[in-house]
């Protein structure tokens, strides 16, 4: 009863034996796969990023352009007016007494210019009295457009569409002329506030540019531009720079002051005109050095591999590393994959 089994086993262990002579031919292994980064042309600038925060617009302070005792305060802060509103009011019956005298100094002026002309014309009069007579009326004329001013300057209106941000007059008050009497908030009104350390400070101007993101919209990016940088350093050690956020769309009304983010702005690198890789392409060998892999095509979307030493300085934005030394720009590195290679190794070139 045993017999088949042994046959079985007999069979297996020859067939066995008759391989182990011959040499199994294995396949080679498939190129691996790599993505790749082509070096750009270096550049003098880069992108530095601040941290700062959402603030309220200061606003614009608008002021009585005379002096007198604040009657009626028709502005509340909060609310949108549109231009040329009456905001506040001061007592205006010194003004209009003065107007009054003036109109009548004016109309003086007028008749004697008119009475010497005539004279002049029947030469009854010589030409030193109808040049004072001139010169008369008119600086009559100009007396009485300051006082009209004057009156006119009792009423503060508002000087363009906005809303008021601040009031800090109430009735019964006496005010200066020039004295804030409120701000307008205007229709941007919110800001985006960094400090900048003092070797980039200079660096900046007005009406420069920048790219806003906040903590609770991650996904989102604000329009900027800098509205305004302080000569005075402060507390700690930075100069304040306002920037102006932009006319937002997506968050418009989530948009509020206390909201936590950065801003992003260009500016000359310090290391000067710097090449930039991907920073996984960059990996570190034992000894502290720093290399990527050089590819170089051989056809049909293949390409050969080769290591090469680079000094590296620092990070910039969008995941990249500045290289001071090893690449030249129109190097194509290996972006992906780096500690998977060997010198000299074929790979696949992937999109």
């Amino acid at each position: 009863m045993k017999a088949p089994l042994y046959l079985a086993t007999t069979t297996c262990l020859c067939l066995l034996f008759t391989n182990c002579g011959r040499k199994v031919k294995v396949p080679p292994p498939a190129p691996r796969p790599v993505i790749t980064h082509t070096v750009a042309p270096a550049s003098k600038e880069t992108t530095r990023r601040f941290s700062g925060q959402v603030v309220a617009a200061e606003g614009t302070g608008i002021a009585f352009e005379v002096n007198g005792r604040v009657i009626e305060v028709l502005a509340k802060a909060g609310k949108r007016y549109d231009e040329g509103v009456p905001l506040a009011r001061i007592n205006d019956t010194d003004y209009r007494n003065q107007l009054s005298d003036a109109q009548a100094q004016f109309t003086n002026a007028e008749q004697e210019l008119r009475r010497i002309q005539r004279l002049y014309e029947s030469e009854n009069a010589s030409q030193s009295q109808l040049d004072a007579a001139i010169a008369q009326e008119q600086s009559a004329q100009a007396n009485f457009r300051r006082a009209q001013k004057g009156v006119d300057d009792c009423i503060l209106r508002m000087p363009y569409t906005g809303v008021i941000g601040r009031v800090d007059i109430e009735p019964q008050q006496v005010i200066a002329a020039g004295q804030s009497a409120m701000t307008i908030q205007g229709d941007v009104g919110l800001e985006f506030e960094i400090g900048i350390p003092a070797e980039d400070v200079a660096s900046l101007a007005v009406g420069m540019t920048a790219e806003v993101t906040l903590g609770a919209f991650p996904d989102e990016r604000f329009e900027a531009t800098v509205s305004e940088v302080s000569p005075e350093v402060a507390n700690n050690t930075t100069y304040p720079v306002t920037l102006a956020l932009g006319e937002q769309t997506t968050h418009e009304k989530s948009l509020r002051p206390g909201l936590d983010g950065e801003a992003a702005l260009s500016l000359p690198n310090p290391s000067g005109a710097v090449l930039r890789v991907p920073s996984a392409s960059v990996a570190a060998a034992p000894d502290g050095s720093q290399y990527v892999w050089i590819v170089r095509p051989i056809g049909n979307r293949l390409a050969t591999v080769t290591k090469r030493e680079v000094k590296t300085s620092r990070l910039a934005p969008k995941n990249m590393i500045e290289i001071t030394e090893g690449v030249v720009a129109g190097d194509v590195v290996v972006m992906r994959g780096v500690h998977r290679l060997n010198a000299e190794m074929t790979v696949a070139l992937e999109d």
